[in-house]
């Protein structure tokens, strides 16, 4: 009988493909990508709040939320589709991705890189490596020892 599971964070664009330890698109290890249905459920979680922690480090990193009324009305008015995390910086992250190559002016969106003079794409292609970076970080330092530990158990 299948494990009850979350449902799988992918974007349909995996790097573990190519060798990857993390993946670029959805921020899993190369394990969670192979395992994550025969992951338990505590499991699962931990590795979506460290992917969640991962890209709030990111985007903190990289930008700052100047008006965030101004922010969600360039949201709402591009129709995107909210993410799967509720805090603010995933709303920012999923903005970036669809309109990156598309902003002229970063105070239109309510935004302020914290690189003077950065692009909105190359912002976006900072944010894609520190949360990779991030994210391994974090795995190593947190959660590796139970994620190896519950795959063990599956051989």
């Amino acid at each position: 009988m299948p494990l009850p599971s979350l449902a799988q964070p992918c974007f349909g664009y995996c790097s573990t493909a190519y060798g990857d330890d993390i993946c670029r698109g959805c921020n899993r290890s190369f394990t969670e990508v192979l395992h994550w249905y025969q992951l338990d459920l505590v499991t699962q979680q931990e590795a979506l709040q460290r992917i969640e922690s991962a890209l709030v480090l990111a985007v903190r990193h990289q930008l700052l939320l100047v008006d965030e009324a101004r922010f969600m009305q360039q949201f709402q008015r591009h129709a995107l589709i909210p993410p799967a995390f509720a805090s603010i910086e995933a709303y920012v992250y999923v903005l970036l991705e669809a309109v990156a190559a598309f902003m002229q002016d970063w105070s239109a969106y309510g935004l302020q890189p914290l690189k003077p003079g950065a692009s909105p794409c190359d912002v976006r292609w900072a944010l894609v490596e520190e949360r990779v970076h991030y994210s391994r970080h974090l795995l190593q330092t947190h959660s590796k020892t139970r994620l190896d530990y519950v795959v063990s158990k599956l051989a």
